[in-house]
């Protein structure tokens, strides 16, 4: 949720509107996410979550859906790309990789939607990473240029090109 905070920040003063499914400590069922989704007709769906499996499993790795349900198939692929790529600068941990998986949120939304799992929260290097302020920080801007750099690539967006600038960063190469 830190992580989420974060990002919703670094959009605040561009266009981009950013709602949180949630903003305290409480459990939002997943179905009723995506109702939040589709309720406020969002234009992208970017879940974030610490994975854990048994300790050993480390890295960073991102999902989207690609079946029938969600007919955004290519942009929900290209959307978590992006943000795969940034997160692993952020963070240097093992890629996962970008993968298809049936996941409530992304599987049930129709708007390009991705789940990124930042680190294992039972690894012990992956939750150094996830306990430290200043990395969570490094991370939403991670997430942040990510999902720039789907709307400059993917959907063409020039107008958000001031943003990159205003955070020292540039557009990332185009990776679909």
């Amino acid at each position: 949720m830190d992580i989420s905070k974060r990002v919703k920040k670094y959009f605040q003063g561009t266009p981009i509107n950013v709602k949180l499914t949630r903003e305290t400590d409480v459990f939002v069922e997943r179905s009723d996410r995506v109702k939040f989704a589709k309720d406020n007709k969002a234009d992208l769906f970017v879940s974030v979550h610490a994975n854990a499996f048994n300790g050993k499993a480390t890295g960073i790795e991102t999902f989207y859906y690609s079946a029938a349900n969600n007919p955004k198939v290519a942009e929900s692929k290209a959307l978590a790309t992006y943000i795969q790529k940034r997160m692993l600068e952020a963070w240097k941990l093992p890629d996962r990789r970008v993968q298809s998986k049936s996941l409530q949120v992304i599987r049930e939304n129709s708007m390009p939607a991705t789940l990124i799992e930042v680190g294992f929260i039972d690894n012990a290097k992956d939750a150094q990473f996830i306990a430290s302020p200043a990395h969570r920080e490094t991370m939403a801007k991670a997430v942040f240029l990510g999902t720039l750099d789907y709307l400059y690539n993917y959907e063409g967006r020039e107008d958000i090109m001031s943003f990159y600038t205003n955070n020292h960063a540039t557009p990332s190469k185009k990776y679909h």
